[in-house]
């Protein structure tokens, strides 16, 4: 069957306009900015502007570490729920009074139902990990660990199940036993890494960091840099090149930098959450992970470069990956991530609500890019992109659906 692509995309456009929509699916469109100093601060009645670490336990309740209030009052984690009401406070062990900042980091062992938080070397010499029992409701000392690695402060932490992984800005990346034996040391990604999990269904470690300091990564625009989520191969240390940008969703005309976060599933989905730091409030950002990663049918993959989508930004782009290379492609372009299923033409669901379709030249290899430099008069909103690969036959091939929020 040889087809002209134009003819395709008719057909393609003709299909999509008699489908029924099904639910929006994964997109980086962000669920919330929860304001946890606020909440926080009006449970306990006293200003608490130090929220530095964050864990999801086994029923999507945050957990956060937050620095003591004066020189006299203990460091804490408080228990928080989807809608910021306040379902806890725990004092920090004492041991941690050493410490002028408390813990960092959590990270939730779901197989013991207990969540451990990192500090630094000040926080006492008999641990560096301490062990909070959600179960009971008390931190428990026979499980805590004293992890001798090269890390130094355990600002980022993560669990895979089997071991511990931890993380300090530039120093390396480091993996440790459940009885703190250091199992590897890797170099680390960013010198701004600061938070740290694990998506257990793709095998690889989340980041959460400012880009750009000294990294050569500095995505621009009025915030730079910025709020970054990156996904990190554990077994080099180095950047897989799929991530986000994390702080759009903050109040207008803030910015704040990463805190602690964790990557869990909630209905189905991987979701990061990440604690960003004086935004003007600390609080938790929560996107869907595998939006802006992953391929759709065939193993075709859209990403893009240039910098993020920030207005102004004269380098954005969209790149596909893993056309054929007898075959051309287009990038179909929309407003929302909804999709719809169109059996005997598509392969996987494609955007329901399509508003413009451009051919996407090659540029080399298996790769194709397509120019979209933003105006600096765009207002902010959200674009998805869905590239889509014209070869002879039905049924077409598509990538993932990418979810793009340009931002101030």
């Amino acid at each position: 069957m040889q087809v002209h692509s134009t003819v395709f995309l008719s057909t393609l456009f003709a299909a999509v306009a008699t489908a029924t929509p099904s639910a929006q699916q994964a997109a980086d469109t962000g669920l919330g900015f929860l304001d946890a100093q606020a909440a926080i601060t009006a449970h306990e009645g006293v200003e608490h502007d130090g929220l530095t670490g964050l864990a999801v336990d086994g029923v999507g309740h945050y957990w956060v570490s937050v620095r003591r209030v004066a020189p006299n009052a203990p460091h804490k984690i408080v228990e928080l729920d989807r809608q910021g009401n306040v379902l806890g406070v725990f004092a920090a062990p004492a041991a941690t009074a050493g410490s002028a900042f408390g813990l960092r980091d959590g990270a939730y062992d779901a197989g013991s139902d207990r969540i451990y938080w990192g500090i630094d070397p000040a926080g006492g010499p008999q641990a560096n990990l301490y062990c909070f029992d959600v179960r009971n409701r008390r931190f428990d000392p026979q499980f805590d660990i004293q992890a001798n690695v090269v890390t130094g402060t355990l600002r980022g932490l993560a669990f895979d199940g089997t071991r511990f992984w931890a993380a300090n800005f530039a120093s390396p990346l480091s993996s440790f036993d459940t009885v703190g034996v250091q199992l590897s040391a890797l170099p680390s990604p960013s010198d701004g890494l600061y938070g740290l999990g694990w998506h257990a269904g793709r095998g690889t470690l989340w980041g959460a960091g400012q880009l750009g300091h000294g990294d050569g990564s500095t995505q621009g625009g009025a915030f730079a840099p910025g709020v970054h989520v990156f996904e990190i191969d554990p077994q080099t240390g180095a950047r897989t090149g799929d991530g986000f940008r994390a702080d759009y969703l903050l109040p207008p005309g803030t910015n704040g930098v990463a805190g602690g976060c964790e990557v869990w599933q909630r209905n189905g989905q991987y979701v990061i959450s990440v604690l960003v730091q004086a935004a003007p409030h600390d609080g938790i950002v929560e996107l869907v992970v595998d939006a802006d990663v992953g391929a759709g049918c065939g193993g075709i993959a859209v990403d893009y470069q240039g910098g993020n989508a920030w207005i102004g930004n004269p380098n954005f782009a969209v790149v596909t990956h893993g056309i054929a290379s007898s075959a051309s492609c287009a990038m179909l372009i929309g407003f929302d991530a909804t999709t719809i299923p169109v059996p005997g033409i598509t392969a996987c669901p494609i955007l329901a609500n399509l508003a413009l379709s451009y051919t996407v030249p090659r540029s080399g290899g298996g790769s194709h890019s397509l120019a979209l430099p933003i105006p600096v008069g765009v207002p902010p909103i959200g674009v998805a992109f869905q590239a889509v690969e014209l070869g002879p036959s039905l049924p077409l091939t598509l990538s993932q659906v990418l979810w793009i929020s340009i931002v101030p």
